[in-house]
């Protein structure tokens, strides 16, 4: 019988609502660690790897150093070889004899990573100042004796390079300290890692470094009182007497009175002290500013516990007053600009109150919620609070759980269950309008993908800007995966935005996650703008950022209960471990609903840069038919469904290209097929399904 062919493309993503009969066939009814692609199809996420600011595990490299006169000991995987003249070093992962004996006069090769040079050509090479061969760069030129990747064949190569991957991961620690990392931020191309010390009495900050992770030093600050004339001004140096210390003022935290008033009393964050403060002070300044000093010089030090919000944000106008803020809701908020720390202080807050739980800055106020207030500093004036000069405080009747920026100049306020528009500019004329009073944001989801976009109670939502009525829109855009989106949402850890691929991500803390695709052209595929797709990492997400680098690269990274910063988006593999994907699609029944249909072979298009192995299984009529093919798999869980490994699984046939086909050739009939794709990998690189083609053949009506 004439064989028909029924083809169609993959999109529009999990579809958990539609009827069966209905739903699209390039939709998936079950999917793990698949995102929505750019152009077309589905594709399989990327890796995510260990980061401390050392050498990334992906792009690791190896060499060969040449050696002859082999009379030392022979060198072992883990030692560091040293060139004696110059002082180039290498860490060795295998030693290769090609001719004669260690100790007497072997000669070969050292495979190694990490190099920092190409070695010199007859100098002597020792371990542990301990000489084993003489460089040999005979085959060479140049005068070297080592050269980058020169294996004889692809799989010594993969062998190779696979080991100097897992030296570089090994070389990277996590944050040092005890528990979860609760905070991570980028900011001018460092990435910061929060975690509790050992002990768990205080919390440290830690910077990345080509040594990786590093203490940040969060400075010195002095309590004082009765402050008079004026305020005390950022970089100038306080003096005090009668000890003679002196410091330069990094900020200036008043939490009541005032210095107009003569009775106001703080904290001063000072650096580059000379001396000893003490409690006997009295201080004063060239902008001639007075005040007592209450306390000697005590080094700063962060709450332990708390969950970090981040903010990027210049109050000035030169480069050098772009600074993160930030909040943890276990103590005051706080500023850091790379080099000077500093507490915020709301006035009329003690150290027991003053304790934010969010951060936004819009038009030039730094705001920060506590509970159902909404707090924000006087006009470009982060550090000061004070209603006189512009310092205000909006109540909300409702847990505030974030604030966002949007577009036309206002300020979205998400409480758990109402949301609220801020319009104005400051004191002057703030509108703080009613938007939505049953609906708001459930914490950490918010985030900005050029419209505000959020969990709430009836799912995920978008809060748009309506040019047509100058004001917002909002909708639910997850009607297609309710519900998971019910079964996961009282989980939910913390969110983030993939800029470059249009995708807002979301974590919970059973280990799993959700990815949505925004499309921006609503006409793109079919129409579908919103594609849902679930994922799964290894490792615990407690909290994670995306942020551009100092070149304009956006990179992602999250901190984990295991205490580890990961790079997201980053190689072939859960930091080594394999990734597990797994794909069910859509039923489809080639335009003929009832009718009973033999199937012959489903053939993919696909963008495979390296060929990875894949089963596939088909199901029949609803799945009340299995296929006859025949390779069994452990079970496979997902938020859409159970994948329980009762059926058989077939390999697919490449066709060996780069961007071609994968072919599955099956055996079963019933009305409808829908095919089942499932892998796991750890070195290849990501696919991408495009389109599928069912070759059947009809029978008869299905009565």
């Amino acid at each position: 019988m004439t064989q028909k062919t029924f083809n169609f493309p993959l999109g529009g993503g999990l579809d958990l609502k539609t009827p069966p009969a209905s739903i699209k066939p390039g939709r998936v009814l079950s999917s793990l660690n698949y995102e929505p692609d750019d152009e077309a199809g589905y594709k399989r996420v990327l890796g995510y790897e260990r980061f401390n600011g050392l050498p990334s595990p992906s792009e690791a490299s190896y060499w060969f150093i040449y050696y002859d006169q082999g009379t030392g000991t022979e060198p072992v995987a883990g030692n560091i070889v040293t060139g004696l003249t110059s002082t180039d070093t290498a860490e060795v992962m295998f030693v290769i004899t090609n001719s004669g004996a260690w100790g007497v006069d072997a000669a070969g090769w050292l495979v190694v990573v990490n190099a920092t040079g190409l070695f010199a050509d007859n100098e002597t090479l020792q371990v542990s100042a301990a000489t084993i061969a003489v460089a040999d760069g005979a085959l060479l030129t140049g005068g070297v004796a080592a050269e980058e990747k020169p294996a004889a064949t692809d799989a010594l190569n993969e062998t190779y390079l696979r080991a100097a991957r897992e030296v570089r991961r090994a070389d990277i620690a996590a944050v040092p300290g005890e528990g979860p990392v609760q905070g991570v931020w980028l900011y001018n191309g460092v990435t910061y890692a929060i975690r509790n010390a050992v002990g768990s009495a205080t919390a440290v900050m830690h910077a990345s470094s080509a040594s990786g992770f590093t203490v940040v030093s969060l400075g010195d600050y002095i309590d004082f009182s009765t402050g008079a004339v004026t305020s005390f001004v950022i970089g100038e140096t306080i003096t005090a007497a009668p000890s003679g210390a002196t410091g330069v003022v990094v900020s200036v935290g008043i939490t009541s009175g005032s210095f107009s008033g003569g009775d106001a009393a703080g904290r001063i964050y000072i650096k580059s002290i000379s001396g000893t403060f003490t409690a006997a002070d009295t201080l004063s300044a060239p902008s001639t500013a007075t005040a007592d000093c209450d306390s000697a010089q005590t080094a700063v030090t962060l709450p332990p516990g708390g969950k970090y919000e981040f903010y990027n944000y210049n109050f000035g106008g030169s480069i050098g007053t772009y600074s993160m803020w930030g909040v943890n809701g276990v103590g005051r908020g706080f500023s850091f600009d790379g080099t000077d720390f500093s507490f915020i202080h709301i006035t009329g807050l003690t150290d027991s109150t003053d304790k934010p739980q969010h951060v936004a800055a819009h038009k030039k106020h730094l705001f920060f919620s506590i509970g159902s207030s909404v707090q924000h500093s006087s006009t470009g004036l982060p550090y000061e609070w004070n209603a006189i000069t512009g310092a205000a405080e909006l109540a909300t009747g409702d847990i505030v759980t974030g604030m966002q920026d949007q577009p036309g100049g206002t300020l979205a306020i998400f409480n758990r269950n109402r949301t609220y528009v801020l319009y104005g500019n400051d004191i002057n004329d703030w509108d703080l309008t009613d938007y939505n009073l049953e609906k708001g944001a459930i914490e950490w989801s918010i985030q900005d993908v050029g419209s505000s976009i959020y969990f709430d109670d009836r799912g995920v939502s978008m809060l748009r800007h309506s040019d047509k009525f100058g004001d917002f829109t909002l909708n639910t855009i997850s009607e297609l995966v309710d519900p998971l989106i019910q079964a996961k949402k009282r989980l939910l850890v913390d969110s983030v935005r993939i800029r470059s691929k249009d995708q807002y991500r979301v974590f919970f803390s059973d280990g799993t996650g959700l990815i949505l695709r925004v499309d921006t052209n609503p006409q793109h595929r079919s129409g579908q703008r919103y594609e849902f797709m679930p994922i799964a990492y290894t490792a615990q997400v407690t909290s994670i950022c995306s942020e551009e680098d100092t070149a304009g690269y956006e990179r992602t990274f999250f901190g984990s209960d295991d205490g580890f910063v990961y790079e997201a988006e980053k190689g072939e593999s859960f930091d080594g471990g394999v990734i597990k994907f797994f794909m069910r699609l859509a039923f489809a029944h080639c335009q003929s609903p009832r009718q009973k249909k033999r199937f012959h072979k489903a053939t993919f298009q696909v963008d495979a840069p390296d060929q990875t192995a894949i089963s596939f299984s088909p199901e029949f009529s609803y799945g009340a038919q299995p296929g006859t093919v025949s390779l069994p798999v452990a079970d496979f869980s997902t938020g859409g469904g159970e994948w329980d490994g009762e059926a058989f699984w077939g390999e697919f046939i490449w066709d060996g290209q780069l961007i071609g086909e994968a072919e599955a050739y099956i055996e079963g009939q019933g009305i409808n097929i829908s095919l089942a794709i499932l892998g796991e990998t750890n070195y290849e690189r990501a696919h991408t399904w495009e389109s599928c083609t069912y070759n059947y053949s009809t029978r008869g009506l299905r009565r």
